[in-house]
């Protein structure tokens, strides 16, 4: 369509073919640009109607699971209370049976008392005492295995609290992967496509990359600068931060509440007919009982609340400071270099022991005794913590001040020998320096005379330099002024072979002279 004729009637193309490159009239580069992007429309239509497609079967089969969902908990309520009816009648039958068997033993022993009072040569007296020595040795020994049991129970049980303790201070929420992606996969589509799909590794790092992006806000930064993310993943859990499940919880309600009012609308309509009137009674029903349950969790909620604030209360009034036994360490091991060794060492349980052998001989003046004679000191060390009485911490500090001003009078001789030093150098480079002028003024004089000969000699060079660019640049703008635009052959094959398959073939094959003929081929088609 641009190919125009000249003065004596022949053809004028928009375009020549060199070696290695096309060069193009002013416009044809814009007509192909143009036509390029008129195809690649058509395949971003067709490439729309297979995601939405995709978008609507996902939100088809995200309602299906609900549905599915509501109908297992209601049959997993209905299957609760027929279990529950019936151990509470299996615990009466038991209780009616081992009534019966204890009945029946205590008959036993007394008919047989008796008759031992009336027979008292009876010879079964011997293996009856036999009998009772046996039982009470095995009931002995059967109490000390239980009690080395409960022990060991209690020491686990013990260890448990404390280490959940420990994490809740620092992440009081927690949730499994699953739970997590069954609950946030509504804030992410591509979550919740690699759930479906099963995808284990890939959905849990999109979950990941889910969290990073809606929790950004409660990011923070410690001393150092670093980024503390508001959750930490583990290996089958999602440990939350203060605040944290309460904005996932947010996003999400915020998320389902167009889905809420779709269904409360769906559900009045459904009440509202004639015909189901039993079930809006049955449903009120199971809301007041939902609601009675609800009252008693909260209840003692409360208590266990309460109880952990007065806990908390009373732990302050008697130790109002504390510190890790890490900080400890590295705050007051100035003052012992026993600590400092275990410091550098590094484990719990020395670190532990060096706490107490360090707090032990800092404070040992602020001991005192109460009204039985014994010892009460200062502090108290516990797995992890250090708690100070009152005036404890500030005693140590000042310790650790005095012992600081020492290092501090030592610093101060080193410093003022360093000046004095660098005092005399200064002296010592001014001398050299002195020297070093009068070699330079020499040395100067040498190279002035040396340079006004090699800069003639440069004049020349570039003289002739400067003559062959302007050469070469007149070329190039009388090349310009008709090709203003210019590609190599690959380029314009990668870019332009969508507008013809005989050049999407060519450009697979790849050969030289080929990829020339099909340049050719198809700007000539083109143009």
């Amino acid at each position: 369509k641009l190919e125009t004729k000249d003065d004596k009637g022949a053809i004028v193309r928009a375009f020549t073919c060199g070696n290695s490159w096309v060069y193009f009239r002013k416009g044809a580069l814009e007509y192909m640009e143009s036509a390029r992007n008129d195809s690649l429309g058509v395949f971003a239509v067709t490439i729309q109607k297979c995601v939405r497609r995709h978008y609507a079967y996902q939100f088809y089969r995200a309602l299906l699971r609900f549905t599915i969902k509501t109908q297992a908990n209601a049959r997993r309520e209905n299957g609760r209370r027929t279990f529950l009816r019936l151990r509470s009648t299996v615990i009466s039958v038991q209780m009616v049976h081992r009534q019966k068997v204890a009945r029946r033993k205590l008959l036993r022993r007394a008919r047989r008392k008796a008759r031992n009072a009336l027979n008292p040569n009876n010879t079964e007296e011997g293996t009856l005492d036999h009998f009772s020595v046996k039982y009470l040795q095995i009931r002995s020994a059967v109490i000390s295995v239980q009690c080395a049991y409960r022990q060991r129970v209690a020491r686990r049980t013990f260890l448990r609290l404390y280490r959940r303790k420990a994490r809740l201070t620092l992440f009081p929420h927690r949730l499994r992967y699953e739970v997590a992606l069954h609950r946030f996969s509504i804030l992410g589509g591509r979550v919740k496509a690699s759930m479906e799909g099963g995808e284990g590794g890939f959905s849990r790092m999109m979950l990941e990359s889910l969290l990073e992006s809606t929790l950004q806000k409660l990011e923070t930064k410690d001393k150092k600068g670093a980024i503390v993310k508001a959750f930490v993943c583990g290996k089958s859990w999602i440990y939350f931060r203060q605040g944290a499940l309460e904005c996932m919880e947010s996003a999400r309600n915020e998320s389902l509440e167009p889905f809420a009012v779709t269904i409360q609308k769906c559900a009045r309509q459904y009440y509202g007919s004639s015909r189901h009137k039993k079930g809006t009674q049955e449903f009120l029903r199971l809301r007041s009982a939902v609601i009675s349950v609800q009252c008693a969790y909260r209840k003692r909620a409360a208590r266990s609340t309460l109880l952990r604030l007065c806990r908390q209360k009373a732990q302050l009034t008697l130790f109002p400071n504390k510190l890790k036994h890490e900080e400890a360490l590295s705050r007051f091991s100035i003052l012992d270099r026993r600590a400092q060794a275990s410091e550098e060492e590094g484990e719990k349980g020395q670190s532990q022991n060096a706490v107490k052998m360090l707090m032990g001989s800092a404070l040992r003046k602020l001991e005192t005794k109460d009204d039985k004679g014994a010892i009460v000191r200062a502090f108290t060390c516990g797995n992890s913590w250090v708690y100070f009485r009152k005036g404890a911490l500030e005693y140590m500090e000042s310790a650790r001040n005095d012992s600081l001003g020492v290092f501090a009078v030592t610093i101060q001789k080193c410093v003022r020998r360093h000046y004095a030093y660098q005092f005399f150098r200064a002296l010592r480079r001014c001398t050299i320096k002195t020297q070093a002028n009068t070699r330079r003024e020499l040395g100067r004089r040498t190279f002035l005379r040396l340079r006004s000969a090699v800069i003639s000699v440069q004049c020349a060079h570039r003289q002739q330099g400067a003559r062959s660019t302007l050469l070469r640049l007149c070329r190039r703008e009388a090349r310009d002024t008709h090709f203003p635009n210019r590609l190599t052959h690959e380029e314009a094959l990668s870019r332009f072979s969508i507008l013809d398959r005989r050049a999407q073939a060519s450009e697979e094959e790849g050969e030289k002279g080929q990829s020339q003929n099909a340049v050719k081929m198809l700007m000539g088609s083109a143009l």
